[in-house]
């Protein structure tokens, strides 16, 4: 299947790509001695690999960096072929840990795309060396600083002392971030310690309290992930359920007002895309294992409210304001997170592309209907499709079909959110009215054989009113919504430069409009989210 995305996911692909050719992703600075490098070993190369193997995937494009990149790598291991220092037996660092869960994640990826070995290989070296003297050493072993909960900066901190073998991090349970390397090197390399690991690492995660311990949310929502594609090897309804408690955990501790998250949990201090991107692929990976339409509506909310805003005009990814719980008004505070975002992001907006369409046996499966163009669906008898959009902005879709004249049963389907108003749903089929077959939350038409066919979906999704409760405070707020976008009025400033929000008459709008503003608008911007009073919108 040849699948080109186009329009807006097109140009957020695009520009992130671009961002990621600047001189901060060469392999002079990707290897630099940097804080960053020394402070997260493997971290900044790892995330680099991983999102441009995952941008080339969905683009097509070639990636200017990755091959110098890897080629530069094992120059910088230590010793027993990883990076960073060689600690004393015994001794763990938390955040080394955590940064080749990335980068055994990144060499694996690339492997998988490319087949060159070496990849794998060296892969195979860093989790002998770096990962299997962890084995027995997590339930026993690992605890939690309570200093940490108290202090991080935005990229994270290495904590000064030793605690029963651990150096720590104030990114409170970073150290599970390695499940991200060890869960496709267990798939890739079928080495049974590997097994046991991560089974010891699950069971010692589940052991503690994560909102006690102001936990880091996306090294939560990472494990919560891992969690699921280890599900996907070992089977186990234990895996599904504990993925769904963190998940919910997550939703209803740590969720902002946008859909974003809080960095740790108790500590709404900012916002990481890359704690987003996580919960957007657990939401549709939830859905896909449960068939639960409250997970792939939230997986709309996180898209194009939460990474929509974090993705800004330069292609990168910045942190923003915990709107809800830090107050009604939504603003960035990290500009440019060049050290982790920017990359992540990119995972984010390559997930959303490769969901576009899925194929299934006797049936087309639009999540969401981005624009695209693919060809070569040989199993389904579709040669071309094109699908055209004004969603989330506008209720509406239209997608082209030119099918071979051996089809077998074909179907188009679609998912049908609970935003949108049932009764002004109409589907032309050949410029013809036709009646769907209704099975909800997806909604469905059959597809002739041997000729083109034209599915024309219009759908009314009607502006409507939430009351909202902000924890720590009792009074009621209201925030408003039209199908999956959270609307907020763009706050204007009186003489003094106060920021000035006329409620009554508030002209409310979606905010992941900031991509298109230019750097020095978005560095400003200001949206006022959640209103004390229900006001009369002009939409």
């Amino acid at each position: 299947m040849k699948l080109q995305i186009q329009d807006e996911l097109a140009y957020r692909l695009n520009r992130n790509f671009d961002r990621l050719e600047r001189e901060e992703y060469c392999p002079e600075s990707v290897f630099a001695s940097t804080d960053n490098n020394q402070q997260w070993p493997g971290d900044y190369p790892g995330r680099v690999i991983l999102d441009l193997v995952q941008l080339v995937r969905v683009t097509g494009r070639r990636a200017k960096h990755l091959d110098s990149i890897l080629k530069a790598l094992p120059k910088h291991f230590n010793a027993r072929g990883y990076l960073g220092e060689v600690l004393p037996e015994g001794i763990f660092d938390e955040q080394q840990l955590a940064g080749h869960g990335w980068l055994v994640a990144a060499l694996l990826a690339y492997y998988e795309f490319s087949g060159e070995e070496q990849s794998l290989a060296l892969a195979r070296t860093m989790a002998c060396e770096l990962y299997k003297p962890l084995l027995g050493r997590m339930i026993s072993h690992y605890t939690i600083d309570p200093k940490g909960t108290l202090q991080g900066k935005h990229s994270g901190t290495r904590m000064e002392s030793i605690r029963n073998g651990w150096r720590l991090s104030t990114d409170v349970g970073c150290a599970f971030i390695a499940l991200e390397g060890l869960v496709p090197a267990r798939r890739l390399l079928k080495e049974s310690w590997i097994s046991a690991l991560i089974e010891e690492m699950t069971e010692c995660f589940a052991g503690l309290d994560l909102v006690a311990v102001s936990a880091q949310t996306h090294a939560t929502l990472t494990t919560a992930r891992n969690l699921l594609a280890w599900h996907d090897q070992a089977g186990g309804e234990s895996l599904l359920v504990a993925a769904e408690r963190l998940y919910r955990l997550y939703r209803e501790q740590a969720m902002t007002e946008n859909y974003a998250n809080y960095n740790w949990f108790n500590r709404p201090e900012w916002t990481e895309p890359c704690a987003i991107v996580d919960s957007f692929i657990i939401a549709m990976e939830l859905w896909k294992k449960t068939g639960r339409c409250e997970y792939i509506q939230d997986a709309h909310s996180i898209y194009y409210n939460a990474l929509g805003y974090a993705q800004k005009p330069h292609g990168g990814f910045g942190c923003d304001c915990c709107v809800g719980a830090g107050g009604p008004d939504l603003c960035n505070q990290v500009y440019d997170v060049t050290w982790c975002c920017n990359m992540r992001g990119a995972v984010g907006l390559a997930y959303a592309a490769q969901h576009a369409l899925l194929v299934d046996e006797g049936a087309l499966t639009l999540l969401f209907p981005f624009s695209f163009r693919v060809e070569e669906l040989e199993s389904s008898g579709v040669t071309i499709m094109e699908c055209s959009t004004g969603y989330p902005r506008e209720g509406c879709f239209k997608i082209k079909i030119q099918t071979a004249p051996t089809l077998g049963p074909l179907s188009l389907r679609w998912f049908m959110p609970s935003w949108v108003d049932l009764n002004s749903v109409k589907i032309l089929v050949n410029n013809e009215l036709m009646t769907p077959v209704n099975d909800a939350p997806f909604w469905s038409v059959p597809i002739m054989p041997g000729q083109m066919s034209e599915i024309d979906a219009r759908f009314d999704m009607p502006t409507h009113q939430e009351s909202r409760r902000v924890s720590g405070s009792a009074q009621e707020l209201y925030r408003y919504r039209r199908g999956p976008l959270v609307l907020a009025e763009r706050q204007r400033v009186d003489s003094t430069g106060k920021p000035v929000t006329a409620e009554e008459s508030a002209q409310l709008q979606p905010f992941n409009d900031i991509i298109y503003l230019s750097d020095d608008e978005a560095m400003k911007d200001r949206r006022h989210v959640l209103f004390s009073k229900m006001i009369k919108f002009v939409a």
